[in-house]
């Protein structure tokens, strides 16, 4: 029907933007209500600037295709694979654990490598930047705040040379320590500095140690960033 068409990108096959959104606030709902993951891949193919340029229109939908075939053969029946951009595609992964999520990143980064594109007759090398949210799903989880984290880790994964991933595990919550009351505050040692709920200097160190943001830069030789940041909310990044 008309109304199907105009939920599909004609150059990839793939449900387009308004597709993928419109899907995405039905799969955050649902696993909202059920207790369950929902993790979003945000996907665009690294220097497709570049690609124009050089090798014209022809090269870029040869690329675009290319990369829809493998995001088809690689996700489950499940998964929903759009095309959210000139140059950007996203997946929505319903009740996948962090193991699959891992390896399907993996194998997307391997298999859109191994695709040759054609530009003047010559091959022409093929790769992708991800950036993947995982959040910690409840009825204030917001869709936008997912799309802004996953949109963000792209950025981080083509900053860095692309042909990698970025992946954001969700922050543990904030617990406030119960803080005993000014009369039961204990005195400060010699020479030492005293914290209600924290018992030495070498503590306080170690305390902010830990808070540091524990990254591990991977691409396609070596598996998936941690990236241990809290989510933030941001308006929709789908921009051609």
């Amino acid at each position: 029907t008309l109304e199907d068409q105009a939920l599909v990108d004609p150059s990839s096959g793939l449900p387009n933007e308004m597709a993928f959104l419109e899907r995405g606030h039905q799969q955050l709902s649902y696993a909202a209500r059920h207790n369950s993951t929902l993790a979003l891949f945000y996907i665009d193919i690294d220097n497709f600037g570049e690609l124009f340029m050089k090798h014209g229109e022809a090269a870029t939908i040869e690329a675009v295709r290319a990369v829809a075939g493998v995001l088809n053969a690689c996700i489950r029946q499940e998964d929903i694979a759009a095309r959210t951009g000139t140059s950007r595609f996203a997946l929505l992964l319903p009740g996948m654990n962090n193991d699959g999520i891992r390896n399907l990143a993996e194998r997307i980064i391997s298999e859109v490598s191994t695709q040759q594109g054609s530009g003047d007759g010559a091959p022409v090398p093929l790769t992708v930047s991800i950036g993947v949210a995982t959040p910690a799903i409840s009825s204030e989880t917001e869709f936008d705040s997912i799309l802004a984290t996953a949109a963000a880790n792209q950025q981080q994964a083509a900053s860095q040379g692309g042909n990698q991933v970025v992946f954001t595990v969700p922050a543990a919550p904030d617990i406030a320590p119960d803080l005993p009351s000014l009369d039961e505050t204990p005195a400060s040692p010699p020479g030492g500095l005293n914290i209600p709920g924290i018992e030495t200097d070498e503590t306080i160190i170690e305390t902010a140690v830990d808070l540091l943001p524990d990254l591990e830069l991977v691409g396609a030789d070596a598996g998936i960033q941690e990236n241990l940041q809290p989510e933030h909310t941001s308006s929709s990044p789908f921009t051609d």
